[in-house]
């Protein structure tokens, strides 16, 4: 329910430590659907979402049983179909990642400034 992200972890990289409200799903060598972006990309649909929302339990904590989530149908399209989804989700990673550079840049902006000044917080900048 909400935030569905990819995580590819490298030789080195600490191990994923799911929480009691996450869940890691990984794809089994004979699935028709070759590439996990498609299924992060399926998994963000507001029909997904929708599927996702209607079988959630609970007010404050949104929980669903791992039952109900192995059995919500998973669409999978032809190769060639499924390879415009990863094309959608690596363009959305590029501009995630202008959006943090345009993030920093502005900070950096800002912060020059106040420093230049003696407006920055000197406290914070030694810890």
């Amino acid at each position: 329910i909400g935030k569905v992200a990819l995580a590819r972890l490298k030789a080195g990289d600490k191990p994923l430590l799911p929480s009691l409200s996450s869940v890691i799903l990984k794809l089994k060598a004979s699935s028709p659907v070759r590439d996990p972006r498609y299924l992060v990309m399926y998994l963000r649909s507001p029909a997904v979402q929708h599927m996702l929302d209607t079988i959630a339990v609970g007010a404050t904590v949104r929980n669903i049983a791992l039952g109900d989530l192995r059995s919500l149908p998973v669409w999978v399209p032809s190769e060639s179909e499924q390879a415009k989804f990863i094309r959608a989700f690596d363009e959305q990673m590029k501009l995630d990642q202008r959006a943090v550079e345009i993030a920093r840049k502005q900070r950096s902006i800002a912060q020059e400034l106040w420093q230049s000044y003696g407006l920055d917080d000197k406290e914070k900048a030694a810890a």
